[in-house]
């Protein structure tokens, strides 16, 4: 399976709940394709500043009930840092649709788009380490 693959299978779900861990979370998995896709194009910087953000929201979450006015704010951020060139063209149609209104309507979408980017997160570090031959 390829990053367009994984994209469009996103776009096909009514919401972020219905993406499953071990579709995403598994080694070869929808975070692991993407992550290897991203390759050095996504600078993990970047990808650690936007997975703060979302961290901040979610904190703010338990505090709350669920509103996407914090998470709608994003949206320019990774807007300006495409048009830098700071991060892929794929990696922001891959967050426009996770953070979409239609996929992203609850907490528990929030949570399941948390657990996603967290896992492209680790694979993306993990990839970078054997690239850099940091591993055996």
């Amino acid at each position: 399976m390829e990053a367009k693959e994984v994209l469009e299978k996103i776009r096909k779900l009514q919401s972020m709940k219905e993406l499953e861990p071990p579709e995403f979370c598994e080694e070869n998995g929808y975070a692991d394709i993407l992550a290897k896709s991203f390759g050095k194009n996504l600078k993990p910087t970047q990808l650690r500043k936007f997975f703060h953000a979302l961290k901040d929201v979610q904190r703010n979450l338990k505090k709350q009930s669920f509103d996407r006015k914090g998470i709608v704010k994003l949206l320019p951020e990774l807007a300006y840092a495409l048009g830098r060139e700071l991060i892929p063209k794929q990696f922001y149609e891959l967050m426009k649709v996770c953070l979409s209104a239609q996929r992203l309507k609850d907490d528990q979408d929030f949570e399941r788009v948390m657990q996603f980017l967290t896992a492209l997160l680790a694979y993306h570090k993990f990839h970078e380490k054997v690239k850099d031959g940091g591993r055996e």
